[in-house]
């Protein structure tokens, strides 16, 4: 019994739901566009190719993901009901949602980090997952989370005018920094729809 009862003192808090955004039809526009804007062409120089920094904000990519429908649609698709990203110094990204599971609505969080990867551009890696009160091995979650980013990521690579080689977080900023991709990879017959839109260049 003593043993039950410290085994309760141990378990963390709940995870709390996502903040509840509602943005307006301005707001979420507005944050779309600055997010696509990472996809414009590069301004290539005739020397060795250079590295190039593009940043994103937290706001952004919450608006956004709170707005757009295309994103919603995406997010509806894998039992996300609501979402809230946390972008945490020097690389870390904390994903806190309300999802379905099996018709019962229940918060979790994912913790994990970010990091350049040659197949997906960017890869979210879990190192530690929870639902409601308790922590899960993150392996148990860690395939429908990995699922979804890399849908994202691959919806931002196709579009991204460079390879990423670095990634980084300064306060609530996400840099992404590499040379410019191939140009063959960048050909594109006018603007398309992804499922997600890239992070926005400042």
């Amino acid at each position: 019994m003593a043993a039950f009862g410290l085994v309760v003192l141990r378990r963390p808090p709940a995870v709390p739901p996502p903040a509840a955004l509602h943005p307006t039809v301005l707001q979420a526009a507005s944050a779309q566009r600055r997010l696509e804007s990472l996809t414009a062409p590069l301004a290539r120089g005739a020397g060795p190719p250079v590295s190039h920094t593009l940043r994103v904000s937290e706001e952004d990519l919450n608006v956004f993901l709170a707005g757009s429908p295309a994103a919603r649609r995406l997010l509806a698709a894998h039992g996300v009901q609501a979402i809230q990203v946390f972008l945490l110094e020097p690389s870390g990204l904390t994903i806190r949602a309300t999802m379905d599971f099996h018709g019962h609505p229940q918060n979790v969080q994912f913790d994990g980090v970010l990091a350049p990867d040659p197949a997906l551009g960017l890869r979210f890696t879990v190192t530690h997952a929870q639902v409601g009160r308790f922590p899960v091995p993150a392996v148990v979650l860690a395939r429908q989370a990995d699922a979804l980013a890399a849908r994202f990521s691959r919806a931002m690579r196709r579009r991204l005018p460079i390879t990423i080689q670095s990634v980084r977080i300064e306060g609530k900023t996400l840099l992404l920094s590499g040379p410019p991709a191939p140009a063959a990879a960048k050909t594109r017959k006018g603007p398309a729809s992804p499922p997600a839109a890239s992070p926005a260049r400042r």
